[in-house]
């Protein structure tokens, strides 16, 4: 299962998401509170995505489990240590073939370039 996490494609297992939804449960997470809880992440860790896999991965398999439609989620905070209400979210529902295509453009290349171009930039030109 692919996710797009800021401008990095994440490959999840699919047992993640649905170890999640079980956690989820016993916390009775919403999907609001689990945006709320990736604000607090990205709002210590800016780019938490590239420097600690471990938790985007968690988050990412958070979001799916409450939210199975959505995979893509974008978490961009103004500075390091900020406060969680200053980060701002996005999220979407990105196609699979997309999904695919920058994973590859990323290895090929290094970086996430391409998802803000193909998907955030575009994104914000809907709203």
């Amino acid at each position: 299962m692919l996710f797009l996490m800021n401008d990095h494609v994440l490959q999840l297992d699919p047992k993640g998401a649905t170890l999640a939804a079980k956690s989820v449960e016993g916390q009775r997470l919403t999907f609001i509170s689990t945006l709320n809880l990736g604000q607090e992440m990205f709002a210590k860790d800016p780019d938490l995505h590239r420097k600690n896999p471990q938790h985007a991965h968690l988050l990412a398999n958070l979001l799916v489990a409450k939210q199975p439609s959505v995979n893509a989620a974008l978490f961009f905070a103004p500075t390091h240590n900020c406060q969680p209400k200053d980060v701002i979210v996005r999220y979407c529902q990105v196609d699979y073939f997309l999904l695919g295509q920058l994973l590859n453009l990323e290895k090929a290349h290094g970086h996430g370039n391409w998802a803000n171009q193909e998907v955030w930039n575009k994104l914000s030109q809907k709203s």
